[in-house]
């Protein structure tokens, strides 16, 4: 199935939109489907205190790695 590129854009603006509000520094989105991903996309920072660190691919392997105790790499 392919991706609705409206619906994906409206929901990335959505994400800055929060960030430029500063409702939380971050974000780091994956979507897909059952077989694969297929855009992955980084906004803002993971930390902003004690210092400022990008939102980067990492990101994801360190989420499950908390969640499920066990690290996934895309």
């Amino acid at each position: 199935m392919p991706i609705n590129e409206i619906k994906l854009n409206n929901a990335l603006k959505f994400i800055e939109q929060g960030i430029k509000n500063e409702y939380f520094p971050g974000a780091a989105v994956a979507i897909g489907n059952k077989s694969e991903v297929l855009r992955k996309e980084y906004f803002g920072n993971r930390c902003i205190y004690p210092k400022i660190m990008p939102m980067e691919e990492d990101c994801f392997t360190i989420w499950y790695y908390h969640q499920l105790n066990i690290a996934f790499s895309f």
